[in-house]
């Protein structure tokens, strides 16, 4: 059965509040959605300590929206590569400025910028 409308069929659930707001421009505004490649940090710490010190470091490019921590899985230690989804203007040269800076006494290996894949915004059911 083919539903009307989005891939999502018709039904659009009801986005309201600043968070609402904050999602539909995350969506209307992937242009400027970045990831981030970095290496070099303590992998000591927890997976939530490594992702706050993370968002921390970084969010002076953008308004971080995730960071994906990469852990083994056959022991589920976090290894030294994280990926870091950043939005905001500029990022790419923003995040070359973080490049061989430290964060806990270690020195990060900040990859270029890519940006985000694109999204349609008709196959978002809010958008």
């Amino acid at each position: 059965m083919e539903l009307p409308g989005s891939l999502f069929g018709s039904l659009k659930p009801p986005v309201s509040g600043a968070s609402g707001g904050l999602i539909r421009a995350i969506f209307q505004n992937l242009r400027r959605s970045w990831y981030v490649d970095v290496e070099g940090f303590d992998t000591s710490l927890s997976a939530d300590e490594i992702k706050e010190a993370l968002m921390n470091h970084f969010k002076s490019c953008g308004a971080i929206a995730r960071v994906f921590l990469n852990t083994n899985p056959e022991t589920n230690v976090v290894d030294s590569h994280a990926s870091i989804a950043i939005m905001g203007d500029d990022v790419d040269e923003k995040v070359k400025e973080l490049d061989r800076s430290e964060l806990g006494g270690r020195k990060l290996i900040v990859k270029p910028a890519q940006l985000a894949p694109k999204v349609i915004i008709r196959d978002v059911p809010f958008a």
